[in-house]
């Protein structure tokens, strides 16, 4: 799954539907299961999730947000990511209370390098 992927998609927050701005995924290797992805939108966010791929589901990461640039402190938001049998794509699913409020997404990402 390694490379980067350009994304778009909705959240649910508040019970309204929004789009999510497009974003760039960098997902890169840390060895074994491991992977770090970093997510870059416009203007300045950035965001940290730390992954690690699921036995047995064919390929799927479950992921934890480090890090984001609009939230101080340990973010409370998880992702899923189920890629496509050719790893061209994936969709990423996200889970989280910080920032509030509770929101959840889905996030459809394509390989763009």
């Amino acid at each position: 799954p390694v490379g980067v992927y350009r994304c778009n998609g909705q959240c649910l927050k508040d019970g309204n539907a929004s789009d999510v701005p497009e974003e760039i995924n960098t997902i890169r290797s840390n060895g074994g299961a491991f992977y770090t992805n970093i997510v870059t939108a416009a203007p300045d966010f950035t965001e940290t999730e730390l992954c690690t791929q699921v036995p047995g589901r064919g390929l799927v990461l479950k992921c934890q947000t480090s890090s984001r640039s609009d939230f101080d402190g340990m973010p409370d938001v998880v992702e899923e990511y189920i890629f496509e049998a050719d790893k061209c794509g994936f969709t990423k699913l996200v889970w989280g209370t910080t920032p509030a409020p509770v929101f959840t997404c889905s996030i459809r990402c394509e390989r763009s390098q």
